[in-house]
């Protein structure tokens, strides 16, 4: 009996010898290390590739990947992750197409881009042609701004949805009235701010404009 005892505690400590033995050990297999290497690397990349399938299919997943291209100065990155956009939705497609052109120094492209956003009803590209008309195509300084716009999108983990309501590039005075009730307050679609849905009443001024903190444009 204890023979046999001794047999199957022999035969059981073999077994377990020998599946510990297929797990990396660089005295036994000095080759594993570098065959861990390409398979982890074999690993990622089809992770990324199946991660970009996924975003190539959603609206949010191209512009996350437009924002994050556009924090790490990735232009023409950000602009391929547009014109795939452009196939899920034409409006907003059209806007960071716009706006990617607009951040490479390709005026004429961005303006059209833009305008065809405009004509689907897409409301930041109204505010873009706006600006574009009273102010010109942005400066470097805010170019930077609107990089470092999506610096912070990204450091809060916040994937970019469509519309942009807040203007990202800084210091442009573009019209925030609510169209519903011609900046009066007095309809729902604003809540009773007299500003176009996304921007917030001044809280000093309360809207008159007359204060520092908002610079003079009754909201913030």
């Amino acid at each position: 009996m204890k023979k046999r005892y001794y047999l199957i505690l022999v035969i059981v400590v073999l077994a377990i010898f020998s599946a510990s033995a297929q797990y990396y050990n660089p005295y036994i297999n000095p080759y594993s290390a570098q065959q861990a290497y390409e398979y982890g690397k074999q690993l990622a990349k089809q992770m990324q590739e199946e991660q970009d399938e996924r975003d190539a299919r959603s609206v949010t997943g191209c512009t996350a990947r437009i924002g994050k291209a556009i924090a790490r100065r990735n232009f023409s990155e950000a602009e391929e992750w547009a014109e795939k956009l452009l196939d899920l939705r034409k409006d907003y497609g059209y806007y960071y197409l716009g706006l990617t052109n607009e951040l490479q120094g390709y005026e004429s492209y961005a303006k059209d881009y833009y305008q065809e956003g405009a004509n689907l009803n897409n409301r930041s590209c109204k505010k873009e042609l706006q600006r574009i008309a009273k102010y010109g195509y942005a400066t470097d300084e805010q170019i930077d701004n609107v990089v470092n716009y999506f610096i912070q999108l990204e450091a809060m983990s916040y994937n970019m949805a469509g519309q942009i309501s807040n203007n990202i590039w800084g210091n442009f005075d573009v019209d925030h009235s609510c169209r519903a009730c011609n900046n009066t307050g007095v309809c729902n679609g604003c809540r009773g701010t007299g500003y176009a849905y996304g921007t917030t009443r001044c809280n000093m001024c309360h809207g008159s404009t007359k204060c520092m903190n908002c610079g003079g444009k009754g909201y913030r």
